[in-house]
């Protein structure tokens, strides 16, 4: 399987921010709708912000706004509506997760008792009208979650487990016919992020994963897939580790070998 880059989007500047990283988009009529994380330079581990990014075909911003607050939002849809996840760490270093409307900007904080580190990559999933999130792909944490209270039920895999492998989550995954197929990145160190694909069996929870190769961003160590749909990929990528001043590329790219890929919900 291979992704090849046939889009790269411009993903637009404010006078105060300069850094936008991981936008995860949907298609929508005319274009595409996405959310991205903004930085400030001058101070990135403070003022982190998702923003609304608004896109026509042919890859030009029309409408950029900010959300809230947050950090890497995954874009999805859910009972027809566009929303998002994000977290955000508070002053004690607590990392706490939302799930947003995009449109209403209504959003729900996400609990799992007993509460501990859950880290980040979570990757949303509406399987079987149920709404799912990857907590974590190696090991395979899965949880089901009721969206109006927040409350997170694990329903696969082992909740205190705090670490997390290689194989980590990217945007969100779709679900048909009992199989979830997603892409998500391998960490191989910190300045080399790869793409791989994943699918998911529901009835026994086995993950089979295969490295893939991307096309079009040659020299970029870092790549980071941050949605789906039908046959398209967006991916994220820098040179190097992540940083507030580094540059970063934003892509769509199509996937150019079958895979398990329905279309959208």
């Amino acid at each position: 399987m291979k992704l090849n880059l046939v889009r790269k989007l411009n993903v637009g500047a404010s006078a105060r921010y300069s850094f936008r990283v991981f936008l995860s988009l949907l298609p929508k009529p005319g274009g595409f709708v996405g959310v991205i994380r903004e930085h400030d330079p001058t101070d990135p581990g403070r003022k982190t912000d998702v923003r609304r990014l608004d896109f026509d075909f042919d890859g030009q911003l029309r409408r950029d706004e900010i959300i809230m607050k947050g950090e890497d939002p995954r874009i999805f849809i859910w009972n027809g509506r566009a929303c998002f996840l994000t977290w955000l760490a508070n002053s004690n270093g607590d990392w706490h997760h939302w799930l947003v409307d995009l449109d209403t900007k209504f959003k729900v904080q996400l609990r799992i008792k007993p509460w501990m580190f859950h880290g980040k990559n979570w990757v949303p999933i509406v399987c079987h009208d149920r709404l799912l999130i990857l907590r974590s792909l190696d090991p395979l944490v899965v949880l089901e979650v009721d969206d109006k209270t927040g409350i997170c039920r694990c329903i696969h895999g082992r909740l205190n487990h705090q670490t997390v492998g290689e194989y980590r989550g990217g945007g969100r995954a779709v679900c048909e016919s009992g199989m979830i197929s997603g892409f998500g990145h391998r960490t191989r160190h910190a300045d080399e992020h790869t793409v791989f694909h994943y699918s998911i069996d529901t009835k026994t929870w086995i993950i089979r994963r295969r490295d893939i190769q991307v096309l079009g961003v040659s020299g970029m160590g870092i790549i980071d897939p941050t949605s789906q749909w039908n046959e398209y990929v967006a991916c994220c990528a820098t040179k190097g580790r992540w940083s507030a001043r580094q540059p970063a590329v934003h892509g769509i790219f199509r996937i150019e070998e079958p895979c398990v890929i329905p279309s959208d919900q």
